[in-house]
């Protein structure tokens, strides 16, 4: 019985990781190709736009990507964001 419920748990908890890296993996596809349109739209990008592609999540990945279509400057990507908090330093 009780090793029934160990297995149960090892099982479920590799589940858990192996779903928790899949979703790692897919940010940092999405990130390295939004820096690679950015890079060709924009140019050499300043170390504050490295910064939040390494904070970002999915949801925030694809609304920049959304703003990119649009967007005259590299600025104009991310301040429709808000993110005013996050540092900008180049």
């Amino acid at each position: 019985m009780l090793e029934e419920c160990v297995d149960s748990w090892v099982t479920q908890w590799k589940q858990q990781g192996l779903e928790e890296g899949r979703q790692e993996g897919l940010i940092a596809g999405e990130a390295s190709l939004f820096k690679h349109l950015l890079v060709k739209r924009f140019g050499a990008l300043p170390n504050w736009v490295h910064y939040h592609l390494q904070h970002a999540s999915c949801e925030e990945l694809e609304k920049w990507a959304d703003h990119l279509l649009e967007a005259r400057s590299l600025e104009a990507v991310f301040d429709r964001l808000n993110l005013n908090n996050l540092p900008h330093s180049s």
